[in-house]
C-alpha cells in the first residue's frame, strides 16, 4: 500500500514514532489502524477497533507501547473506550476507564505510562442536566486513575503538556 492508503478513505489521525523510531508511523482510520516501519512508504493494517478511532499516541520512552482513545458511543462511564497495546501494536487490550467516558489523552513524553485524560458527562441536576469534565491522571499506563480536577463542560479539542509545571 502507497502513501495514500489506496481504498481507504478517512485516514483521520497520524501519529509518529517519536525520535527513537523515526521511520515508524501510525496512522488511524475509522475502520482500522496502520503502521508503517519504513518512513510511509507501506503501510500494514495492526487493528480493527470496535468503534471509530478518537486518537492514537505512542509512548516516547517506550514506543512500543500505544494508546487509542475510541468514540465511546454508549456515553456511559466504564464503557470501553480506552485500548493499549505494549507489542508495538501486535496486539491490543482494553484498559478499564471507570470514570465519564475518555474524550482525549495526552502523554508526558519524558515519563512513560504517565498519562493524562480528560472525560466528560451529563449529571442530572434538580432544574435540569449539567455537562461536566474532569481531568484526570494515570502514572501507571492506565491502570489506575486519579481525579486532578473538575470543570464545567467546555468542547475539548485536545491536551497539551506543559513540561515546565510537572513535577512528578
Amino acid at each position: 500500500m502507497d502513501r495514500r492508503f489506496e481504498g481507504h478513505r478517512g485516514i483521520e489521525r497520524v501519529g509518529p514514532g517519536y525520535r527513537v523510531q523515526t521511520q515508524t508511523l501510525y496512522a488511524g482510520a475509522s475502520t482500522a489502524v496502520y503502521k508503517s516501519v519504513d518512513g510511509a512508504n507501506t503501510w500494514t493494517a495492526i487493528d480493527s477497533p470496535s468503534a471509530s478511532l478518537i486518537q492514537i499516541l505512542v509512548d516516547a520512552q517506550s514506543p512500543n507501547n500505544i494508546y487509542e482513545v475510541l468514540l465511546n458511543t454508549q456515553g456511559i462511564p466504564g464503557a470501553p473506550n480506552f485500548r493499549k497495546s505494549t507489542d508495538g501494536g501486535a496486539t491490543w487490550n482494553t484498559i478499564p476507564f471507570a470514570h465519564p467516558p475518555m474524550v482525549t489523552l495526552a502523554l508526558d513524553p519524558r515519563v512513560s505510562g504517565h498519562l493524562f485524560a480528560v472525560g466528560w458527562e451529563n449529571l442530572a441536576e434538580p432544574y435540569g442536566s449539567v455537562l461536566v469534565q474532569a481531568l484526570y491522571t494515570s502514572i501507571d499506563g492506565g491502570a489506575t486513575w486519579t481525579q486532578a480536577a473538575q470543570v464545567n463542560y467546555s468542547p475539548v479539542g485536545g491536551i497539551v503538556v506543559d513540561l515546565s509545571l510537572i513535577h512528578i
